[in-house]
């Protein structure tokens, strides 16, 4: 599958989208040489599926080889909206306990 972006997309949009393009191709590319073992296992809810079960999460598109590997379920709730809220919350909380505010 190609790279075909929104025609309503903002520049910062597609120059975002084309990263994240980028990103998994480099990734499809490299665990098909080996040099990226995709495991069977969600790191985030220690499930064992099979290995085209398991995805791969990128944080950042800038480093495309550095993937979480999360089952769908988990990897639906990695970007959902109410997910990353919550996450922003519990880091603050931690961040004022460090600080002691």
């Amino acid at each position: 599958m190609g790279f075909r972006p929104s025609f309503f997309a903002s520049p910062r949009k597609l120059q975002f989208l084309w990263q994240r393009h980028q990103a998994q191709r480099k990734l499809e590319k490299a665990i098909a040489a080996g040099k990226v073992t995709k495991p069977t296992r969600c790191q985030r809810c220690k499930k064992t599926l099979p290995k085209h079960k398991i995805q791969g999460h990128h944080r950042d598109c800038k480093k495309p080889l550095d993937v979480k590997w999360y089952s769908q379920a988990c990897h639906d709730k990695q970007h959902s909206r109410r997910f990353q809220e919550k996450a922003a919350y519990r880091q603050m909380q931690r961040l004022s306990r460090i600080i002691g505010h």
